[in-house]
């Protein structure tokens, strides 16, 4: 665990094998035992975000259930037993949270539908909405969310783009979807699944290469699947849940030889990198003269296949819709080049 001069700066606990790697993520704390514990962000009990302790810390006594939590945390990745890749938290520090940290009241009451389990005690110390009449250009300012925040920088192992278009359960249509297996150490399996869920996704597909190095600043996000359309014996539907990083800004690196203040996000360029580097360009070449996936209109499914990049295997379909979050942090993002509509 951190101690208390640790947690005071970044540097001292923000990195994996010299890369940018952590999370601070808030709310009430549920399913508490010494190794592990979730993290409850909203009424929906699928969507709590599980966290588990390293081989030798143990839970502080303070942290139980119904308590209000905040954790500080590296991303990790695990195998799944389909052989894709889910992400996995390991709780580095716990704080008490402010009420800034909180959610708040109207991102805590989500609409769910049948068959899904559900809390109806509501937290006394969620952090209030925001007035609608805010006037920013007056001096209003929209308060960040710090209560899910997450930045990792690394390498783009492999990349996977779903065109948008398919139709959801509800009638809605999906938004276009950029996955990245991001990759910080040597073991090739070793990759955290990153979902950029944005009308731009299939641009900044070409801004982040196999191979290129990227920051990521995001959120943690559940993603929850029915595995069945019947309801289970306790009136729910069961699901498979999987971890991931929802990214809403895609990054420039900045390396520690070109950091003017100290502050970096990666260290150095290790050799696997460039050998993956070179796969990419290798890969490119291959594709380029394949078409691109479009999204289709809405009256009309799309006809094109989803178009993966070289590298590990990495999810499928996302019926996500996008939630973007404003962490007013590290402006330097990747801008992606949109050609202007002939004339």
């Amino acid at each position: 665990m951190l101690s208390i001069a640790q947690r005071r700066a970044t540097d001292q606990y923000g990195y994996r094998a010299g890369m940018l790697n952590v999370a601070w993520l808030a709310g009430v704390a549920r399913q508490v035992d010494m190794k592990q514990g979730c993290i409850q962000q909203s009424n929906n009990l699928n969507a709590m975000i599980p966290f588990a302790l390293a081989d030798g810390d143990f839970m502080p006594a303070w942290v139980r259930d119904g308590v209000n939590t905040k954790v500080i945390a590296r991303v990790l990745s695990a195998k799944t037993d389909e052989g894709g890749h889910v992400a996995t938290l390991r709780a580095l520090s716990f704080e008490t949270p402010t009420i800034l940290d909180m959610p708040t009241r109207s991102a805590w009451e989500r609409p769910v539908r049948q068959g899904v389990p559900v809390t109806t005690e509501l937290p006394s110390d969620l952090r209030p909405d925001e007035p609608e009449s805010t006037d920013r250009s007056m001096g209003g300012r929209k308060v960040a969310d710090t209560g899910n925040v997450t930045w990792i920088a690394g390498y783009v192992a492999a990349k996977f783009f779903e065109p948008g278009g398919q139709v959801k359960p509800d009638g809605t249509y999906t938004t276009p979807c950029l996955v990245i297996a991001l990759r910080q150490t040597a073991d090739p399996a070793d990759v955290i699944p990153v979902r950029l869920i944005n009308k731009l996704a299939s641009a900044y597909d070409t801004v982040a290469p196999v191979g290129s190095a990227v920051k990521i600043v995001g959120s943690l996000r559940m993603r929850i699947k029915n595995t069945s359309t019947e309801l289970a014996p306790d009136g729910l539907f069961p699901v498979r849940r999987s971890l991931y990083v929802h990214c809403s800004q895609l990054c420039a690196v900045t390396f520690a030889r070109d950091s003017r203040e100290g502050q970096y996000d990666i260290r150095e360029v290790p050799e696997w990198a460039k050998e993956l580097a070179e796969q990419g360009r290798t890969s490119s070449k291959r594709q380029k003269s394949a078409p691109r996936p479009t999204q289709a209109p809405p009256d009309q499914p799309p006809k094109e296949p989803s178009t993966a990049s070289a590298g590990a295997t990495v999810g499928s379909r996302v019926l996500d819709d996008d939630l973007p979050l404003d962490p007013a942090l590290l402006p330097r993002v990747l801008t992606p080049h949109v050609e202007a509509p002939a004339k």
